[in-house]
């Protein structure tokens, strides 16, 4: 199709940098506040901290679309056609369109990967979302990376004399060039089938959903991280204990699909939520990550 405009980059590449990226939420020193995924050890790390605030990311791929110009083709016929129609005619930004649809149910799957997704946010407050590169082009994205000698002006923590304990954190993590440069979109209804879209512009905004409604929202990656630390910083509370998180998963359809919950005893809560993180990733490539924070 002519008007579509594909991109050159990877899902697989796309959650590799970021995952790393996140790696280095981690403050040097007395810790108030670490990130972690599945693929770390939780045991021991849990014994330092009060609270955990759970966060899923599904990865996806921008693709892109170019603007409709003179040109009304009638909506029905392709879905990505009826995208350029309706973006066009309200006004938003369209050049191009940057756009995700929402992946097949695979053979063995028991349900859409949107709508696990969608399941993860009631263990995790609402922090569920999809991740995607406001950038179709290779070379931009690994601009995005490739810091060169100023690789850590853009470290979390490169500002020493500013504590993780104070009110700046949030305001530094939200001007993090390659965090804003990735949107994150809450999925915010079930679905009955795999052909539904996310649009969005280049900058982040004017986020639709097809069939036509605007979701529209601030939903950088960067804001995101923003609201959840300040939260974690205002309030002592904010976040869950380990027991409280393992029981939310036991009661969630979700992990009675995946374990047999039979198989753990008491105290056995890291163990639930790392075998959870595991799963939900190898069977929906949903990951799971864990903000560790002080409660004091």
């Amino acid at each position: 199709m002519s008007y579509k405009i594909k991109s050159e980059l990877s899902e697989k590449q796309i959650e590799s940098d970021i995952a790393t990226y996140l790696g280095l939420i981690t403050p040097p020193g007395q810790n108030a506040f670490r990130l972690i995924d599945e693929n770390e050890q939780l045991t021991g790390a849990d014994k330092q901290f009060d609270r955990i605030i759970p966060i899923y990311l599904q990865f996806k791929v921008s693709e892109g679309l170019k603007p409709l110009g003179g040109y009304w083709p009638a909506p029905k016929i392709f879905p990505l056609q009826a995208i350029r129609q309706f973006r066009s005619r309200n006004g938003f930004a369209d050049n191009p369109t940057l756009y995700f649809k929402l992946r097949d149910r695979t053979i063995h799957a028991t349900d859409f990967q949107h709508n696990v997704l969608l399941k993860t946010a009631e263990i995790s407050d609402g922090n569920a979302y999809y991740v995607a590169p406001l950038t179709l082009r290779l070379e931009e994205y690994e601009s995005f990376t490739d810091l060169g000698e100023d690789r850590f002006l853009l470290h979390p923590f490169y500002y020493h004399d500013i504590s993780v304990y104070k009110d700046a954190l949030p305001t530094l993590l939200s001007h993090i060039p390659f965090l804003r440069r990735h949107i994150s979109i809450r999925p915010h209804q079930r679905v009955s089938s795999s052909d539904h879209y996310y649009s969005y512009s280049r900058n982040g905004g004017e986020i639709a959903w097809h069939s036509p409604a605007v979701v529209d929202e601030d939903a950088r990656l960067s804001e995101r991280l923003k609201s959840i630390f300040s939260a974690a910083i205002s309030y002592a509370e904010n976040g869950l204990s380990t027991e409280e998180m393992a029981l939310r998963i036991r009661r969630s359809n979700l992990f009675i699909e995946f374990i047999d919950d039979s198989v753990y005893g008491d105290n056995q809560a890291t163990r639930v939520i790392q075998d959870f993180g595991s799963q939900l990733y190898r069977e929906y490539s949903i990951r799971q990550f864990l903000i560790l924070k002080q409660k004091g």
